[in-house]
C-alpha cells in the first residue's frame, strides 16, 4: 500500500453542551477547533443514509460540513467539500450512548472512488502496524 497521509484529531464533549466537542491538545495542528454533532435535517443527507451531521466554523466561515454514513461498530465516514471544490475523506469514531470522545481521521484532498475499499485498506494497515487505538 502506498503511503497514506492522514491527520488524526480527538475531540472531547463540551461541558456546557451535549452536542459540541472541543479539540483536545494543540490547536495549531488543525483549523477545526470544535465539532457540532446533530441529526440530519436536510433530505439529501437522509437520502445518502447519513446518521449524523458534523459541522464546524472558523468565525462565520463553515469549514466542516458532512453527513456521517455508518461503517459499523461506531465508525462513520463522510466528505468535507472545501470552497475550492477539493474534498477530504473523513472517518469518525463516535459512540453517542457512551458520550465518548470523537476521534477523527482526515485524509486531506483525498476522495477515492471506492471509499469502502480505501477505508478497509487503511484500517488493515493500521492493525498491521499496531497503530489502531485501543479505545475503539
Amino acid at each position: 500500500m502506498s503511503e497514506i497521509r492522514v491527520q488524526y484529531c480527538e475531540y472531547s464533549l463540551n461541558k456546557k453542551s451535549d452536542n459540541i466537542y472541543d479539540l483536545v491538545g494543540n490547536k495549531k495542528r488543525t483549523d477545526i477547533h470544535f465539532i457540532r454533532v446533530e441529526l440530519p435535517k436536510e433530505e439529501f443527507l437522509k437520502n445518502q443514509r447519513a446518521k449524523y451531521v458534523i459541522q464546524s466554523f472558523k468565525g462565520k466561515e463553515k469549514i466542516l460540513f458532512t453527513g456521517l454514513i455508518p461503517l459499523g461498530q461506531n465508525f462513520y465516514y463522510g466528505d468535507n467539500v472545501h470552497s475550492n471544490g477539493k474534498k477530504d475523506l473523513i472517518i469518525v469514531f463516535y459512540n453517542k450512548r457512551r458520550k465518548s470522545n470523537l476521534q477523527v481521521f482526515t485524509f486531506k484532498n483525498r476522495n477515492p472512488r471506492n471509499k469502502i475499499n480505501f477505508i478497509n485498506m487503511f484500517f488493515e494497515h493500521m492493525i498491521r502496524m499496531e497503530l489502531l487505538l485501543h479505545t475503539f
